[in-house]
């Protein structure tokens, strides 16, 4: 069994604490736009691959060419969840503006969670319906202005690998304003960070595989719940595949 190492942790919270401060403070001076937020988290992500000496790549994501400026069309990104490695994975292939949606607990967390918030991360409350909604409300807001958002239906993350039933609430909220969903199945988080863990396996490789976008206007959210598990499960057979003739022919 791989090693498991516990320094990459502790440069990913620094990295985590330097972010979350800098984000603070240009809050706290009007200076924290879309774009430094952008930038931000690109330099993020980019620190904790680089912790865990490890690398990742992007398959499909050419077909979102336009949420990238000038177009900055919004989608709902939705994927499975196994690993806290997961949200970087998406901000580091993602072509446009991402922000996410993350479950209440996170926002109580010091310095992280009210950076987060600042940032535009929506939190919600899983055990509070009203709550969600009224979160929910806030990613409609950032998807009406161009800005995509992450979310993982499935809730929380899966400790098998296999994909979980998956939640309705972002399903309504596509639909809701007709924006489009896309598919992603990330293979290789947990490999690298269990889905209960800390410590990290080194050279590990990720990859985000991206299927096509699907339509929500005049479907229904049960339709819809049913296209994107469909789309998942394809993509993680597609991902798979794809990795095991990599190591047969290495």
């Amino acid at each position: 069994m791989a090693r498991r190492h516990y320094r990459p942790f502790l440069k990913t919270v620094a990295a985590t604490l330097a972010g979350s401060t800098d984000i603070l403070a240009r809050n706290a001076t009007g200076t924290l736009s879309p774009a430094a937020g952008d930038e931000i988290m690109q330099r993020w992500q980019r620190r904790l691959f680089a912790a865990g000496e490890s690398t990742i790549a992007a398959v499909g994501h050419e077909r979102y060419a336009d949420a990238a400026p000038p177009t900055s069309r919004p989608y709902l990104v939705m994927s499975n969840h196994q690993s806290l490695l997961d949200i970087p994975s998406i901000v580091a292939t993602w072509p446009g503006r991402i922000r996410m949606v993350g479950k209440e607990e996170l926002a109580r967390v010091p310095v992280w969670g009210p950076a987060m918030r600042a940032l535009g991360i929506v939190f919600v409350d899983r055990d509070d319906r009203a709550r969600s909604i009224q979160a929910l409300e806030a990613a409609k807001a950032q998807l009406s202005s161009g800005t995509s958002i992450w979310m993982a239906p499935e809730g929380t993350r899966s400790r098998d690998g296999a994909l979980s039933p998956l939640k309705k609430g972002g399903f309504h909220v596509a639909r809701a304003l007709g924006v489009p969903i896309a598919p992603a199945w990330i293979e290789g988080t947990a490999a690298i960070v269990a889905p209960d863990g800390f410590g990290v396996h080194k050279g590990g490789h990720v990859v985000v595989t991206y299927g096509d976008p699907i339509a929500t206007e005049g479907r229904s959210v049960d339709e819809l719940v049913d296209t994107v598990r469909a789309a998942l499960l394809a993509l993680q057979r597609q991902a798979q595949s794809s990795s095991s003739s990599s190591s047969s022919s290495s």
